[in-house]
């Protein structure tokens, strides 16, 4: 199996490919979106309840005893919003810059701007490079720009509701 690193702007220039070939806005989403989308409305360690499930233990178990190693997209169980793989399997860019937030940005901070943050965008997920299971819980957050083997992403694209 082929390591694929992931940057940054690998990310960003995917997001700038698929809105022009599909003719709509795809982008990384926000800290907020993404802690947002992985709790899907639970208020547990992670989307899973207070431990992780079986499958991301034993991925952690592999990572810890063997090599790291990402699942297969879907292995594990999806949250209630049907999202596959936030805990664990890779650690996924935010749009944000990685800096400190603030104890009254607690709800849908807006993230650190460049001046505060330096040079790092969020990752968020904990890839399975982090054989500690508290670096994968829904709030663990960190930062780069270098690629790594397992960052990876996930994309956002409004919608328009019909009612």
């Amino acid at each position: 199996d082929a390591v694929v690193n992931v940057s940054y702007q690998d990310a960003v220039d995917f997001c700038r490919w698929l809105s022009e070939k599909e003719g709509k806005t795809y982008r990384l989403p926000t800290e907020a979106e993404w802690e947002y989308a992985c709790r899907a409305g639970t208020y547990t360690i992670y989307y899973t309840g207070d431990g992780l499930s079986s499958n991301m233990r034993r991925n952690q178990t592999i990572a810890r005893e063997y090599k790291p190693v990402s699942l297969k997209v879907g292995q594990t169980r999806p949250n209630a919003f049907g999202l596959y793989d936030m805990h664990g399997n890779v650690s996924e860019f935010c749009a944000d810059w990685f800096g400190p937030l603030t104890a009254d940005a607690v709800t849908d901070p807006v993230g650190c701007d460049r001046t505060t943050a330096g040079s790092k965008r969020v990752l968020r997920g904990g890839g399975c490079q982090h054989s500690e299971s508290c670096k994968c819980r829904s709030a663990y957050r960190t930062g780069t720009l270098s690629a790594g083997g397992d960052y990876g992403f996930r994309l956002i694209a409004p919608v328009t509701l019909k009612w």
